[in-house]
This record gives structure tokens, C-alpha cells and sequence, in this order.
């Protein structure tokens, strides 16, 4: 996560402080929040003096869109509407950022848990696997064994495999 200098003090845009921000609202169980509706919440923390940090990115579709270069009292203003766990996850992030501590990116941080998960993953291709062979060859789906084998999987991977075995 990279602060934007600014030629008076470091910010950090309204965008990377919400990719932070819902980095920990995963982790929590939380939804993730919208940059628009982190906008708004934004310009009522700050009220009036909102404005004073008023900024425009382009989006990948080439428009240029609104949000903020936030210092850091106000990202810590905003962090702290979180709950304990995003607050605290947050200021810690902003205070490695400020210190100069390496920061693993949230896609690296996606990439190691998806490794640390390649062994469950393997296990539930194995899973799926044997069940489409077993249902191209005429076999009956060995539904037991197939729905154990998924409700184990299922707790350790992030993602949804309720589908599995339904035609």
C-alpha cells in the first residue's frame, strides 16, 4: 500500500485506505464496503472540512472520478467507525506504512492464501473430479462420501461448492 506524497504532508487517497480498510472488514466476516458509500461516510466524519481534501482519479474505464488524499488523523478518524478488530488492524497498517515497514500487497496477501489453501484445493479437484468421471461412466454419485468430503472443504476454502454434484 503506497501513501501518496503530497508537497505538504503524506495522504493516503480515500481508495487504498477502503482496499486496507476492507482487507480487515473480510477478515472480521464483514462485508466489504463501497467506495461511494465510504464517501459519504467520509464527508460526515469530516463535515465541512471535507472539501479541504477533495481529489480525482481516472477509473479504468478512462473517467475521472472523485475521492480524497486523507491525512493520517483523518484516516485514523475513519478507521476508527470500524469495529475493534478493522480499527486496530487498520492503525497498525498505517502506522507500519509511516514507519517505513514493508507491507505485504493485498494481492500478495491473496496469492499466500491461496497457497497456504492449494492443499485443500487439490483435495476438493480430486473430490469434484472423481464425481464427474464417476457420472460420465453412469455411475451413481456416491453422495455420502461426495458430501463429506465437501462439507470438510467447505469450512477451509473460500469459496462456494454447493453446486458440486447437481446437475
Amino acid at each position: 500500500m503506497n501513501i501518496i506524497s503530497n508537497t505538504t504532508n503524506e495522504t493516503m487517497t480515500s481508495l487504498k485506505l477502503l482496499e486496507v480498510i476492507n482487507k480487515y472488514r473480510l477478515e472480521d466476516g464483514k462485508v466489504k464496503k463501497e467506495h461511494d458509500n465510504f464517501m459519504k461516510a467520509i464527508a460526515d466524519e469530516l463535515e465541512g472540512d471535507a472539501v479541504k481534501f477533495n481529489a480525482v482519479y481516472k477509473a479504468g474505464n478512462g473517467e475521472q472520478r472523485k475521492c480524497y488524499n486523507l491525512p493520517k488523523d483523518e484516516c485514523m478518524l475513519m478507521a476508527m467507525r470500524e469495529s475493534k478488530l478493522v480499527h486496530r488492524k487498520t492503525v497498525e497498517h498505517i502506522k507500519n506504512l509511516e514507519a517505513g515497514k514493508p507491507q505485504v500487497s493485498i494481492e500478495m496477501q491473496r496469492f499466500n492464501d491461496a497457497c497456504v489453501n492449494a492443499e485443500n484445493r487439490e483435495k476438493l479437484g480430486s473430490v469434484v473430479g472423481k464425481a464427474l468421471n464417476d457420472r460420465k461412466k453412469g455411475k451413481a454419485l456416491e453422495s455420502a462420501e461426495l458430501k463429506e468430503s465437501l462439507d470438510d472443504l467447505q469450512f477451509k476454502l473460500p469459496l462456494s461448492v454447493e453446486l458440486v454434484g447437481k446437475k
